[in-house]
Order: structure tokens, then C-alpha cells, then sequence
């Protein structure tokens, strides 16, 4: 039988950069990365990124 997803989460993490990025509007001094984790019935685990 296949294994179904059980759950799915969403981390945001702010990482920051090595030195800030001057734009035209703003100055980023970290970027968002997204973590994704998903679980399914036989226990198994994977996690993912995202920007």
C-alpha cells in the first residue's frame, strides 16, 4: 500500500547576509529562506528549501 502524507510544516528562517544588499528602496541585511518538512504514515521524513 502507499504511504500517505501525514503532516507538512513551514519553517521561515532569516539568515543574514554577509553584508548588507542596498536595493533602490531599502537595505536587506537578511534573507528569508522557507524549510520544509513533510512526513508520511511509514515514519519516513524529507525536509526541503525554498526562497
Amino acid at each position: 500500500m502507499a504511504a500517505l502524507i501525514q503532516s507538512i510544516e513551514a519553517i521561515l528562517v532569516d539568515i543574514p547576509t554577509i553584508r548588507p544588499h542596498k536595493l533602490s528602496m531599502t537595505t536587506m541585511g537578511v534573507q528569508t529562506m522557507v524549510i520544509v518538512r513533510i512526513k508520511d504514515s511509514d515514519g519516513l521524513e524529507g525536509l526541503g528549501e525554498a526562497t
